[in-house]
């Protein structure tokens, strides 16, 4: 048996490093067949967009500049004087920037789909989906690519000018005298002097640390299934992913570098606005120690920083002010003693070590942010469901994982029509930033310092901006509502008459087809987080229990295990079918359907015994249950082993109360089973319960030595397995069913538990 598995396992790494390989060199080819084609379709297009834009862009700029009443002569002048260089450095700066971007897609995109190709359930999948995937893909990208750039400098760009000129004149015109030109020359040269070596070594002092820990969290991730491999669960996109981290070390130390130079010629404007020589100084200094205190809490080093971080703005302000919630329409302001009202300051320390932006405390909090947005989805969820816009199969093809236009509607249309009603609502109300359901006020000075809202949360603000600025008319707002929720559905569209109409102008039409696209991008981008999905998954099982309800259906119906489970010849599926159809003819919803990529809506274990797993989602909850029946006539080898196995779980069970450890749980359970001679199996466990299917705490059915104890109103599952033979599982080839390594019996009970302050209660009837 050992020569056996040793044999195998070296058949694994074997098959392991020849998919790797054959990836790396398939990907790789296509990369030099495809690449070339993407590549300069994505630069030539680019490239003619702004070549053939550029005249358009100079006489827009040129023209907005001097009808603008933001600026008073001087500055105009100044800014006009300095267009030429301007428009130079565009120039060079977006045709280099095209190139890269070009060579990079074309060539990167086919290689590392011969990773992603190692999703597919067969071999035969695995290797034709690496050889296709990533060609004509990849080049219908480059052309999407190309029209997002060219809708971008054709619509936005004129949009923000449009918006320049029109807006009306700021009560103090930012003046330019001839006096501050020197300093801001002689500050923007100290910027560069300074900020670009210091930033330099900071990045490159750290890197190694970046290198070294980024590679120690990816095989982690890799090995547990974790982080960006949890969905992906492939061995060679893993390696793909570590083998790549140098590179994206070293782009992380040449951007550093690149941004220096922006940074440290900030420190002219500073002089500018704050009209202070030694504050632009001040601002030099102090943006070395933020860099330095940002990095050290992104790679989670010591807290604050050992640079100084002096003070560079004039007005002082209280650290609450920018951080506390703003409702609407009240603004985050104060009252200087002249009586006249200032904005916030911005808060910068003075010459001190600084504690960590991690310990700072929001009063908007991410968790906050997630609640709301998936309250949105689930209100307009309702609202649609109640219109007869959305049905139930929308639902349940959403959960069931499957790819399509019916799908999309729920995974990607709810939540970008929810968004879209979202900035609507903020817009009307003249709203700063974006409101949540409670009216309360998400802005740039309030929102939490989370690296998803980073790159979330501007492109938000500024898609909410196009919208304001283009003024959409009710007509137009029902027609983007039907394009975001639809997305390419053009038979739902039709029949959804909510008197939406396709503008007749192509400039109308296009800008709300940029703004849907766009909406809907940031959707698909965002649902690819794991957190994100999570939650969505408990939204569309909100909605579909609001609509059960709606239905009045009956939920007193139960299930007896004798009515067809003892009946030897009875397949899986059809137990699955019948639990699945008494779960929803009863008003709940199956949990474990979609769950994770499940493909079935109950857990099942045949053989001579058979073990039935049900978590039901119901009024906002779930519940998870199992036991083991015997199927048909059963030897008492089998009887003896349910029977055990049922007495260790409610042995657990008498156990539990608050204040009680949790490595008494498995302590118990394994006592009873040694009594036995029986296994305990380890890598299944228990887990905590409720609104989310699974949770902290994690349960352990073996001796352990882990701290935590149970706590008053906590609810959490406990089922040991048990085995007669070996406790080691071996997975199927399918990624769900499992056996023992010696094929022995297994048996396995389960409820779930509340913790009173009389000991624990049975919440779960099986």
């Amino acid at each position: 048996m050992a020569v056996v598995n040793n044999l195998g396992s070296c058949l694994k790494i074997s098959y392991v490093i020849f998919a790797f390989c054959s990836a790396f060199f398939l990907g790789a080819l296509k990369g030099l067949i495809v690449g070339p084609i993407a590549g300069l379709t994505l630069i030539a297009g680019n490239v003619g967009v702004i070549l053939g834009l550029f005249p358009a862009h100079v006489t827009w700029t040129v023209y907005t500049v001097a009808k603008t009443n933001r600026f008073d002569i001087p500055l105009k002048l100044a800014i006009l004087v300095a267009l030429p260089a301007l428009f130079g450095i565009w120039l060079g700066l977006s045709i280099a920037v095209s190139v890269l971007v070009g060579v990079g897609y074309g060539f990167f995109t086919p290689w590392i789909s011969a990773f992603e190709a190692f999703r597919q359930d067969t071999e035969s999948n695995k290797f034709f989906h690496c050889l296709v995937d990533g060609t004509w893909g990849t080049i219908k990208g480059s052309c999407t690519v190309v029209t997002d750039f060219a809708d971008l400098c054709y619509h936005s760009y004129p949009l923000y000018l449009k918006e320049l000129r029109e807006s009306p004149a700021s009560d103090e015109l930012q003046t330019l005298r001839l006096i501050h030109v020197p300093g801001c020359i002689i500050v923007g040269i100290i910027g560069l002097v300074i900020d670009i070596p210091l930033f330099t070594a900071i990045a490159v002092v750290k890197s190694p640390y970046l290198l070294f820990k980024g590679w120690f969290r990816l095989a982690q991730d890799a090995i547990n299934r974790e982080g960006p491999f949890l969905e992906i669960a492939c061995i060679p996109v893993a390696g793909l992913t570590i083998l790549l981290w140098p590179i994206i070390v070293i782009g992380f130390v040449l951007t550093t570098i690149f941004a220096s130079i922006f940074v440290g010629l900030y420190g002219a404007v500073v002089v500018f606005q704050e009209r202070s020589f030694r504050r632009g100084v001040s601002y030099v200094i102090a943006v070395v120690g933020e860099f330095d205190e940002y990095t050290n809490d992104w790679l989670y080093l010591r807290e604050g920083t050992i640079f100084p971080k002096p003070r560079y703005r004039m007005t002082n302000g209280s650290f609450s002010s920018e951080v506390s919630v703003v409702v609407h329409p009240s603004a985050v302001s104060r009252v200087n003693s002249s009586g006249s009202v200032e904005p916030p300051a911005m808060l910068v320390p003075s010459l001190v070590r600084s504690v960590s932006v991690r310990g700072a405390i929001q009063e908007v909090r991410m968790v906050q942010i997630w609640e709301h947005m998936m309250g949105w989805f689930e209100m307009e969820g309702k609202e649609l469901l109640d219109q007869g816009v959305l049905t139930p199969a929308d639902l349940y093809e959403s959960l069931k994982g499957r790819h399509g236009n019916e799908s999309s509607i729920i995974s990607v249309g709810l939540p970008s029509y929810a968004l879209l009603h979202t900035l609507l609502r903020s817009i009307k109300a003249g709203a700063h930033g974006v409101l949540l359901l409670d009216g309360s006020e998400v802005t740039h000075l309030n929102r939490p310092q989370d690296k998803f809202l980073d790159w979330f949360f501007n492109p938000i603000m500024v898609l909410k901006d196009q919208i304001r600025v283009i003024k959409l008319g009710e007509s137009e707002v029902r027609y983007l509502e039907k394009v975001v929720l639809f997305g390419n559905h053009e038979q739902r569209m039709e029949a959804w008459d909510n008197s939406g109409n396709l503008p007749q102008e192509n400039l109308r039409a296009a800008q709300i087809q940029g703004i849907s696209r766009r909406m809907m991008g940031m959707v698909r981008s965002v649902s690819k987080l794991p957190t994100y999905r999570r939650r969505f998954r408990q939204v569309v099982k909100a909605l579909i229990t609001y609509w059960l309800e709606k239905q009045g259906l009956n939920r007193t119906g139960s299930m007896s295990s004798g009515d067809f489970i003892e009946e030897p010849g009875v397949t899986t599926d059809e137990i699955d079918e019948a639990v699945q159809n008494m779960i929803i003819e009863n008003g709940a919803y199956p949990s474990p359907l979609g769950y994770g990529g499940f493909p079935k809506s109950v857990c099942t274990s045949d053989g001579d015994i058979i073990n039935i797993d049900v978590t039901v989602y119901l009024n906002g909850y779930n519940g998870d249950t199992s036991a083991t029946f015997f199927c048909g006539d059963v030897d008492e080898k089998a009887k003896k082993l349910v029977q055990v196995t049922k007495e260790s779980l409610d042995k657990a069970i008498s156990i539990c109360g608050a204040g009680v450890k949790y490595k008494k749980i498995g302590k118990t359970i394994h006592d009873h089973a040694d009594k036995h001679k029986y296994g305990v199996v380890r890598q299944f466990v228990g887990h905590g319960i409720g609104r989310v299917f699974h949770s902290d705490p994690v349960v352990l059915h073996f001796r352990n030595n882990e701290a935590g104890r149970m706590v008053l109103n906590q609810t959490f599952t406990i089922e040991p397995m048990l085995t007669v033979g070996s406790i080691k599982p071996v997975m199927w080839d399918d990624d769900w069913t499992v056996i023992t390594e010696d094929a022995s019996l297994s048996a396995q009970f389960e409820h779930t538990i509340l913790i009173t302050k009389h000991g624990a209660e049975i919440l779960t009837n099986c």
